[in-house]
C-alpha cells in the first residue's frame, strides 16, 4: 500500500540531480517506513526489520526512548 503512495510522491520530483534525488529518496523512504511503523506497529514490525540495518537501528532507538514497541 505505501509503495504506490511513495512512487506517486516521487514521480513528479525528477528535477534534482540523480545523486541528490537518490539521497533525498533514501531519507524519505526511511522516514515513511518509520511513520508507517508508528501507524501499523504490529503488522509492519517484521517487514521493516528486514529492510536493513538502518531501519533496525531506528527501531532500537525508538524502543530505547519510548519503551517496548
Amino acid at each position: 500500500m505505501w509503495q504506490s503512495t511513495f512512487l506517486g510522491f516521487f514521480g513528479k520530483k525528477n528535477l534534482l540531480p540523480k545523486k541528490e534525488l537518490f539521497s533525498k529518496m533514501v531519507i524519505k523512504i526511511i522516514s515513511m517506513k518509520v511513520l508507517k511503523l508508528w501507524i501499523f506497529v504490529d503488522g509492519y514490525c517484521i517487514k521493516i526489520y528486514n529492510y536493513g540495518k538502518i531501519i533496525s537501528k531506528i527501531i532500537s532507538k525508538m524502543r530505547r526512548f519510548y519503551g517496548r514497541i
